[in-house]
């Protein structure tokens, strides 16, 4: 076997270790490894030249819900869910030293905190496919709502009314943080508005966000 051929066969396997790899995790490859009698130099470059970016120009994922997505789709959803599963993971150490993770006690910082986990996450999914979406624009609203509140009712009466929404407002917050589609997030936000605050503009009547994040100027 000459050098060029040996040179030809080690990009062949490197581009077939890439196809499987890609298989394995769900992905459904329609990218085509070209074959060629007689190798040469040339060819050898082309080959070279190919990476997991042309994998994925030239494939599917299907999602859990059913949506069909590029591959480049289903390489940032794999991203974005591998960073929260890290984040995830430091923090369900971090509870393993104390009695609770939700306590009665302190439940508005409970809530701002499983808040501020959702502002990290950044895509959703529209009839587009998956989008980019900048969830700052949602979250901190309703810290501020939060706050509000508290300065107003002060913090034990603030306390005790939450108390008696806590499992809608876990319901919410678990339903924003699991639900991949953005009108629908955009409606737990709503309804998750309207269980923070005790009294004033009913969110419920809102469409979306952008009102609430008006009023506090953060948009």
């Amino acid at each position: 076997m000459t050098k060029i051929q040996k040179e030809y066969r080690k990009q062949v396997s490197r581009i077939q270790r890439l196809i499987r790899n890609y298989r394995k995790k769900g992905f459904s490859i329609s990218y085509e490894l070209p074959t060629l009698k007689r190798p040469n130099r040339r060819s050898i470059e082309k080959l070279k030249a190919v990476t997991s970016s042309d994998i994925l120009e030239n494939s599917t994922f299907t999602l859990e819900t059913g949506d069909v997505v590029s591959g480049y789709e289903a390489r940032y959803i794999m991203r974005q869910r591998a960073g929260r599963k890290g984040s995830k993971t430091k923090r369900m150490k971090e509870a393993q030293s104390s009695s609770e993770i939700w306590t009665r006690v302190d439940i508005i910082e409970s809530i701002k905190n499983r808040l501020m986990d959702i502002a990290s996450r950044n895509w959703a999914l529209s009839s587009h496919g998956a989008v980019p979406h900048d969830f700052d624009n949602d979250v901190f609203p309703l810290i501020s709502l939060m706050n509000d509140a508290e300065g107003q009712l002060g913090t034990n009466e603030y306390t005790t009314y939450l108390m008696t929404n806590e499992f809608q407002i876990i319901y919410e917050l678990d339903k924003i943080r699991e639900e991949k589609y953005l009108d629908q997030i955009q409606a737990s936000f709503a309804t998750l508005a309207n269980l923070l605050q005790p009294a004033g503009n009913d969110m419920n009547t809102m469409s979306d966000m952008s009102e609430l994040a008006d009023m506090y100027n953060l948009t």
